[in-house]
């Protein structure tokens, strides 16, 4: 959106700031999962390599980000909470 027609709209933009002692639940959600699943041969409903890749990835978040206390994967898609 930089350089763009519609770069004005960072002049509208606020701070974030979160409550302290408070949780927050962020959710990732795959893109084209289902071409992605295609190209890897997944199979449905629950294939074990996709299974395993989601777990991974949800482990790499985790220790990228040492706040994250869960992470909850479901579908083709993850929530983590974090303090």
């Amino acid at each position: 959106m930089a350089n763009s027609k519609y770069a004005y709209v960072k002049n509208f933009e606020l701070p974030d700031n979160v409550l302290p002692r408070t949780y927050m639940v962020v959710r990732l959600d795959g893109h084209s999962f289902h071409k992605f699943s295609m190209d890897h041969g997944f199979e449905k409903p629950n294939d074990e390599k996709a299974l395993r890749l989601m777990d991974a990835a949800a482990i790499q978040v985790m220790q990228a980000y040492p706040e994250v206390m869960m992470a909850f994967g479901e579908s083709d898609e993850f929530r983590c909470t974090r303090s």
